[in-house]
Order: structure tokens, then C-alpha cells, then sequence
């Protein structure tokens, strides 16, 4: 595949393909370098029009090394829009769990450590990703962690950075159910603390190869995040989990929103985890990509359901009654 893309970048193949755009391998022609390409699908979908602009302003308003960066963007006018990013060689979390179901205690911990340090940078900026899961979190043979696919961020403390919100007569949920927060199920607007839900839904998936709330379909998995129906890590994994680990886990994974932790609180938690070991989050990342591809058995199985992306909208009539002191915990 050879395609000129505002005269100056060549795509050469796809690396990944969502629901509103497609992300390809390109060569800037200019700088002689590669890069990363996202094309709009659907240029005459407002609604996808708004939200790839808004991606383009949210990864330029961040600048941090766990972050994917903006090289260019076409703005919403050209067609078919664009937006060029670094490309990053290395797999996905998505990619990596397909070969490792399971990731042992320290790269999970390394794992919390830099992708809490790209939430600090990002909630600092009052943007919330809103899409914290496998599929979006890239891992370089290096073991740098980067947060990438901004499609669904939301400035929650000034609208302004990155445009103004669309308002519809129903609840509109985004992003993909298994990583939502019990507040997005009940229909609550989503602040930073969805991000740390998310990324405790994620920390549980890498220490015990299951998602907490996957269902046989999408209402039952609703169903089971606004109960908090789930099976807790001790007990799924036993006293051989990492004691610290467990307590990350159960404290990004709690209801309320105001005893739920920042980014922050989890960097600085695994940050002293890993520097009692005198380890470095990125070495430990190295490291363990480096003993996961020289296994023998080092094979990746066909990509699992649950991790594929999606975004859903859905009615407020699914969500539970909420206890007598949540309504005014959720609002806040």
C-alpha cells in the first residue's frame, strides 16, 4: 500500500483499525523518518468529525514521555482528516496478554507506575482518557510505556481546551464496557476517577488473566460494574499475590469516588514498591518482554472478545437504585 497523504506522507501498511478511524505505518517524506498515521473512516459523520478533532487537540495539549505525541494534524476540513503521530514500535498490553495471560507482580507494578504518571499529566491538564485498557497502552522493547488512542478524552475541568460536549436525550456511554466506572454506569458525567477505575480493572486482568466484570453480554456486564459484582483479587488468586499489590488494586476499584485514589497516590504506592527492590519501572518492562519472547511456548492465541474496542450508548433505565449518600458521592 502506497498512498500519498497530504503530500507528504506515504502510507505503507495498517497497524490497527477502530471503529471511527484507522491507524497506519507511513513515511514522512520530508524529515525521512516513520510515523504513525490515523485516518478518519467517515468523513461525512459529524459526530466522528468532532471527536477526531477533539483527539487531535487532547494529545497536543499533553506532553509527557508515557504519552503518545502529535506530529501533525490535517484539521477537520481536509479529506479525508488526519491526525500524525511517533510512531512507537512495540506490541500493545492487548498483544502482550495474548502470549502472557498472566504478568508476574513487578511488571504489573512497573505497569501501574508509568501509566499512572501519564493520568498525573493528564488530569493535571483536566483531561480524563475515558479508554484506559490493553488495546491502548503500547510497550517498546525498551520498556517505555505509552498511553496512546485519546479518541474518547474529555476535558472535565475547562470544555474549552478541547471543544464544546455533545448533548443528546440519552445517556451516552463510551468507551469499552468491561474498563467503564459504577458512576458512567449509572449515568454520572465522568471525571479523572474513571481513568483509576479503569486502570484497577486493568491491574486486575494482568495479576489474574480475567476481567472483573466480563458477562456473556454487554447489558449483564453493565449490570455487574453498577453492582460491583465481582470476584475479589484475594480471593481469586490467594495468599500468593503480592500483599500491596492487592491493596493498589481494591483501592482504585472502590465505589466512591472520593475514597477512590488519584493517579498520584498510585504512582507514589508503586513507585516505593519498586525503588525498595532498587528497580526502575522501565527496566523491569525491558526485562520481562525479554523473558516472555525467549519462552519456547511463545505464541500468540487468537485476540480474545473482550478486548476488542467499542463504544456503546444505552438508556438510564438499566442503572441500579443508588443507596441513600451516592447520589451526592457520584455527583462530586
Amino acid at each position: 500500500m502506497l498512498k500519498a497523504i497530504g503530500g507528504r506522507y506515504t502510507v505503507l501498511q495498517p497497524l490497527g483499525r477502530g471503529g471511527m478511524a484507522t491507524v497506519y505505518l507511513a513515511r514522512d517524506e520530508r524529515l525521512l523518518r516513520p510515523v504513525a498515521i490515523k485516518l478518519i473512516k467517515n468523513y461525512e459523520d459529524s459526530d466522528d468529525i468532532f471527536l477526531f478533532h477533539r483527539e487531535a487537540r487532547a494529545i497536543a495539549a499533553l506532553t509527557h514521555h508515557n504519552i503518545i505525541t502529535i506530529l501533525d494534524y490535517s484539521g477537520p476540513e481536509e479529506h479525508p482528516a488526519y491526525i500524525v503521530m511517533e510512531y512507537v514500535a512495540g506490541d500493545s498490553l492487548q498483544t502482550i496478554l495474548r502470549a502472557m495471560p498472566r504478568f508476574p507482580a513487578a511488571a504489573v507494578m512497573a505497569v501501574i507506575h508509568e501509566l499512572a504518571a501519564a493520568l498525573m499529566a493528564a488530569h493535571k491538564a483536566g483531561i480524563v482518557h475515558r479508554d484506559i485498557k490493553p488495546a491502548n497502552i503500547m510497550l517498546t522493547a525498551e520498556g517505555r510505556l505509552v498511553l496512546t488512542d485519546f479518541g474518547l478524552a474529555k476535558a472535565y475541568k475547562k470544555p474549552e481546551i478541547l471543544g464544546k460536549t455533545m448533548v443528546g436525550h440519552i445517556t451516552h456511554l463510551s468507551g469499552t464496557p468491561e474498563f467503564l466506572a459504577p458512576e458512567q454506569v449509572v449515568g454520572f458525567p465522568a471525571n479523572e476517577k474513571v481513568d483509576i477505575f479503569a486502570l484497577g480493572t486493568l491491574t486486575y486482568l494482568l495479576t489474574s488473566g480475567k476481567l472483573p466484570f466480563h458477562r456473556k453480554d454487554t447489558l449483564s456486564t453493565m449490570k455487574a460494574i453498577a453492582y460491583l459484582d465481582y470476584v475479589p483479587l484475594s480471593k481469586l488468586c490467594g495468599e500468593s499475590t503480592d500483599a500491596e499489590l492487592m491493596r493498589i488494586v481494591s483501592a482504585a476499584m472502590r465505589p466512591d469516588v472520593n475514597k477512590r485514589p488519584g493517579a498520584a497516590w498510585l504512582w507514589q504506592k508503586s513507585d516505593e514498591w519498586l525503588a525498595v527492590r532498587g528497580w526502575s519501572a522501565e527496566r523491569v518492562l525491558r526485562d520481562f518482554q525479554l523473558t516472555m519472547k525467549e519462552a519456547e511456548d511463545y505464541e500468540a492465541p487468537p485476540s480474545a472478545d473482550y478486548l476488542s474496542s467499542s463504544e456503546i450508548t444505552i438508556s438510564r433505565d438499566i442503572a441500579r437504585p443508588r443507596a441513600k449518600n451516592q447520589r451526592k458521592t457520584l455527583r462530586s
